[in-house]
């Protein structure tokens, strides 16, 4: 980044305005502005204090190998179907991703991690269903309106729709709640948005 820190995932989309990464099946976005390069798509992650490294791919396989054990323990845990769903979506199987996260859905209406994971895998995807991630997006807001990340996430959609009073309800409501996971992206959006 022109900030000089560096950011390391798997590259999933790319427009004029914007990159998306999946880091650890946790999408961040940064506008083009903030990047300084973009140098591959394998991401190195530090283990324990020696600093070895993995490559994406290793991690990917294990946390479907970790998820799949999950489910076999936990077969009607809707946490079980999330993990399992965020594994596929990080090895960039978006539809089978949707898949597990419809079921977790199904067995619990009220997660609204199940609806905010689906919506990522809605919105990041070749598919580019953006009306289906929004509406997610918006029932997991619903289900936990606490969650400043859900409204950030939401806000990016309706940018991108150019439905710029939308983004502003939800950016004046992420203001209020903060951010867990994509404080840094949050200044770049807001001055873009402005």
């Amino acid at each position: 980044l022109k900030s000089g820190q560096s950011v390391e995932g798997k590259l999933i989309e790319k427009t004029d305005k914007y990159i998306k990464i999946d880091f650890q099946g946790v999408i961040l976005t940064y506008f083009l502005g903030e990047v300084e390069s973009i140098d591959s798509e394998t991401v190195t992650i530090p283990k324990g204090n020696d600093i070895p490294t993995i490559t994406y791919e290793e991690m990917s396989k294990s946390a479907e190998k970790e998820s799949q054990e999950s489910l076999k323990i936990n077969p009607q845990s809707a946490k079980s179907y999330i993990e399992r769903g965020i594994a596929f979506r990080m090895n960039g199987n978006q539809q089978e991703a949707i898949n597990y996260f419809t079921k977790a859905i199904e067995i619990d209406p009220d997660n609204a991690e199940a609806y905010h994971n689906r919506g990522l895998s809605y919105a990041g995807s070749e598919m580019n269903r953006s009306d289906l991630a929004l509406a997610d997006f918006s029932k997991a807001i619903e289900k936990n309106p606490g969650e400043g990340d859900y409204h950030f996430l939401r806000s990016n959609l309706y940018f991108e729709q150019q439905e710029y009073d939308k983004a502003w309800e939800d950016v004046n409501i992420v203001k209020r709640l903060g951010l867990k996971y994509y404080a840094k992206s949050f200044p770049e959006f807001l001055q873009e948005l402005k």
